[in-house]
């Protein structure tokens, strides 16, 4: 190991490329895992019948993701609406209540005015 890499005393570098060798065939064997249901792919003596099922399988992923960002979509849609359909209630609501002490306030002056003319 260079010199410049280390300093004397220094362990945390030979520990880390041992770990690094202990965890090398750990994530081959993962990696081979997650790599199995595409062997029938890339094969070109496997029957058609189990390209087709991984095919069915890839298709069905990407109808689930696609499904999944819809109903996010559709979910915030709805909350949108659902928020601007509450403040269109306040704002009529707001309205209704202006009305409301204006009217008030003209039946108190017309009671003022008329008791001011008798």
């Amino acid at each position: 190991m260079p010199a410049c890499l280390s300093r004397p005393g220094d362990v945390r570098i030979p520990r880390a490329l041992a770990m690094s060798a202990y965890l090398a065939p750990w994530r081959l064997l993962k990696l081979r895992d997650r790599l199995e249901p595409f062997q029938y792919v890339a094969d070109e003596t496997s029957p058609w019948e189990e390209k087709s099922v991984v095919a069915r399988l890839a298709n069905k992923g990407n109808k689930s993701k696609r499904n999944k960002l819809w109903r996010k979509k559709k979910r915030k849609h709805v909350a949108e609406m659902i928020a601007k359909e509450h403040e269109q209630f306040e704002q009529i609501n707001r309205e209704a209540d202006d009305w409301i002490a204006r009217e008030k306030a003209k039946e108190i002056a017309n009671i003022k005015g008329f008791q001011k003319d008798v």
